[in-house]
């Protein structure tokens, strides 16, 4: 949400992606962004994220997920690689149980691309993986939190 959304025109002619900026330029998400989410990962095929805690979200929805922990050039340091991201203990535990969807290789992005949307393939086991660290684990959670929070606010 925070990227600049000009960085992605170039991919605007590609008639299989969808780009969506809910709320560039603005840090403030407005009232429906947990529902729009929720609409996207769960009409989506595949969530390609990086080093986001997005993956939590598609796990939630039972979309497949794609972590990218690789950089575009081989000699990136690491204190300046995407890798260190992964490191971050917040993301140890989720990609302990998600490692199959870690790629960190261009390669095996697009290996991982090939085997999701070739086979339809829905991790069915996603959201057992995440139970353990996500409290509502479904699609519907967003619902129910929007729910409690208009209730709660009166």
């Amino acid at each position: 949400p925070a990227d600049d959304p000009a960085r992605y025109v170039r991919y605007t002619s590609c008639g299989n992606v969808r780009l969506f900026q809910p709320f560039a330029g603005n840090e403030t998400p407005p009232a429906d962004f947990l529902e729009t989410l929720r609409a996207q990962l769960s009409l989506c095929r595949v969530c390609v994220q990086v080093a986001s805690t997005m993956f939590l979200d598609a796990a939630a929805c039972n979309t497949p997920v794609i972590s990218i922990a690789y950089d575009a050039r081989d000699d990136v340091p690491y204190a300046h690689s995407v890798r260190r991201y992964y490191d971050y203990s917040h993301h140890l535990p989720p990609h302990a149980f998600l490692q199959a969807s870690v790629v960190r290789k261009r390669q095996e992005l697009f290996g991982k691309l090939d085997e999701i949307l070739e086979t339809h393939a829905a991790t069915s086991t996603l959201r057992n993986a995440i139970a353990p660290l996500v409290h509502h684990s479904g699609p519907d959670s967003v619902s129910a939190t929007a729910q409690h929070i208009r209730e709660w606010l009166g």
